[in-house]
């Protein structure tokens, strides 16, 4: 187990002192050991060897420009990320250390100026070296100055060795295509540039060539572009890291469809259902197409309402309504819910009133509805019942005797809607007409006394009529029989 263990740290040590030593390798002090000219041309160095010591990394050693600028060649194109540097004013001044980066054609691509790197005054002895320290981001830097009036102790770049590639990558898309125009590096060794969509290359363009127009693609899509630039090191062609660039091509106009429609409200009645909306104004319309129940029953010219018709009453439905532009494009659907009315029922038939004594009893005929609540009744034109009636009669009391009275009868549905009112039944009451307790009366028996008399009845009975088929049926019984009555008439 220990064995095993040592061998694990072991490894972990390695990998971790490998990777330290990629990443230092990876990004090192380009300025190191490097010689300084006193000209662009760099055919002039300083008399003093001494002036080694702003590239030699040694904190303990230093050197007094004296407002001169020192001229460094790094021998290739680096990519510098950053500057440490140490150093005083060498005068009764402040001042500053001004650092310069120039690319392979000697053009400037950076200067710290008079403000970037300032050093106090605090007494020419007393002045202290101050540290300083800035990141930066410059590709293809190939020559560096250093000057000011300072006493310098180091300065170090840090940097990596630069690979020439394009910059500045632009993309304006179109309907079907893309056009892609970049900056190419000032570096001799740059030959060219790949594109890639979507991993499949497309084309190789020359070190000249500084734009491209993508072709032949959908409209309103995401496509992701590499470009990855080519250079000469030694004579083989290399390729750079890719640079990867995502761009979507417009929508097409023709494609765009129109907004959907708004206030969308459906009015119901017991078998139909009317549609209104208003239609949008953003496009040219065709048409509109409405579905039921997500199943399209019927497609229109441009229009703002619809019924909808042979429904089921107390049905809930859906609708909804979509437009069609002039190039075939449909708005996304605008829904509404609808529930039909219950209908309104005809009045019920058969209303007729019996005569009572200071009072009417109404019946009619039941309505056979599931869609039924009640019904009212109208004596002379006004209702006299309080609160629904669900039965099919009513005893009136109270009226007055020999007086006319107008009866009518109304049905009710579930939507607590009346329907029309009953032909008028006209009645009066009677002083001398049978007062009976419509509520109270009641058949004398019940249809099991009927079924126990019919059995007794049918025991008294059954004798009489069993001799009376025997008489009928069998001839010497009812020869007997009329000879003894006979007999007995003759005695007499």
């Amino acid at each position: 187990m220990k064995i095993k263990k040592c061998g694990v740290f072991i490894a972990f040590l390695l990998v971790f002192c490998f990777s330290f030593s990629v990443s230092a390798e990876a990004e090192t002090d380009v300025l190191l050991g490097k010689k300084p000219y006193l000209d662009f041309e760099f055919s002039r160095v300083p008399n003093e060897p001494s002036s080694m010591n702003i590239t030699d990394a040694d904190k303990m050693s230093d050197y007094d420009l004296r407002s001169d600028t020192f001229y460094y060649d790094l021998g290739r194109n680096y990519s510098i990320s950053k500057v440490l540097l140490e150093a005083r004013t060498s005068t009764g001044n402040p001042n500053a250390l001004v650092l310069n980066l120039y690319d392979a054609n000697k053009n400037r691509i950076y200067s710290s100026g008079q403000k970037e790197f300032i050093f106090p005054y605090n007494g020419y002895n007393n002045a202290p070296f101050l540290p300083m320290e800035k990141k930066y981001d410059y590709n293809n830097v190939r020559y560096v100055t250093v000057g000011g009036s300072v006493r310098v102790r180091y300065v170090k770049l840090f940097g990596e060795s630069y690979i020439p590639s394009v910059s500045g990558i632009k993309g304006v898309s179109d309907i079907n295509d893309i056009s892609f125009s970049w900056s190419n590096p000032s570096d001799d060794s740059y030959r060219g540039v790949k594109i890639f969509k979507d991993n499949s290359l497309i084309v190789t363009l020359g070190s000249s060539d500084s734009s491209y127009k993508v072709q032949e693609l959908e409209a309103d899509k995401s496509y992701k572009f590499r470009f990855i630039s080519l250079y000469e090191e030694n004579g083989q062609i290399k390729e750079s890291k890719a640079i990867e660039k995502e761009e979507k091509t417009l929508v097409d106009p023709k494609k765009i469809p129109p907004s959907s429609v708004t206030d969308l409200k459906a009015n119901s009645t017991d078998k139909s259902v009317k549609l209104t909306w208003k239609n949008p104004k953003d496009k040219v319309l065709k048409g509109v197409t409405l579905f039921q129940d997500n199943k399209k029953i019927a497609e229109t010219d441009v229009k703002e309402v619809f019924e909808v018709d042979n429904l089921k009453p107390k049905t809930e439905y859906g609708f909804g309504v979509v437009v069609v532009d002039e190039n075939g494009n449909s708005s996304k659907l605008t829904s509404v819910k609808a529930t039909t009315l219950a209908p309104v029922l005809n009045p019920p038939e058969g209303v007729q009133a019996t005569v009572q004594n200071g009072g009417l009893i109404i019946a009619w005929d039941r309505i056979n509805s599931q869609f039924l609540k009640g019904y009212n009744v109208y004596v002379d034109g006004k209702k006299v019942n309080d609160t629904l009636l669900t039965s099919n009669r009513l005893n009136l009391k109270g009226l007055e005797n020999d007086k006319s009275y107008k009866i009518q009868v109304s049905a009710i549905n579930v939507d607590d809607v009346e329907g029309k009112k009953s032909e008028v039944v006209t009645e009066s009451p009677s002083e001398k007409a049978i007062t009976i307790d419509y509520d109270e009366v009641k058949i004398p028996f019940s249809p099991l006394d009927l079924l126990t008399s019919s059995i007794s009845l049918l025991a008294l009975l059954g004798g009489f009529v069993l001799l009376s088929i025997a008489i009928i049926w069998f001839k010497p019984l009812k020869e007997l029989i009329v000879k003894a009555a006979r007999r007995e008439r003759d005695k007499k």
